[in-house]
């Protein structure tokens, strides 16, 4: 039995999703590594972001995780 295409997408989608929510949360977390780049792209919420502290690191790599 093969599997939906659509099933296939969705899991893409949410594997990637995990992946930039743990490259977000441990740039928050570890500033000044190589993935401070990313925020060239979107430099506004890199700034929102800093406000709210390495605590909101923390909840994207729990998110991440979950």
């Amino acid at each position: 039995m093969s599997r939906p295409v659509s099933i296939t997408a969705v899991a893409t989608f949410l594997w990637i999703a995990t992946g930039i929510a743990i490259a977000v949360g441990t740039a928050l977390l570890f500033p000044g590594t190589f993935l401070d780049r990313m925020w060239e792209y979107n430099r506004p919420a890199h700034a929102a972001f800093q406000t709210m502290g390495r605590v909101l690191g923390a909840a994207f790599i729990a998110l991440g995780i979950l």
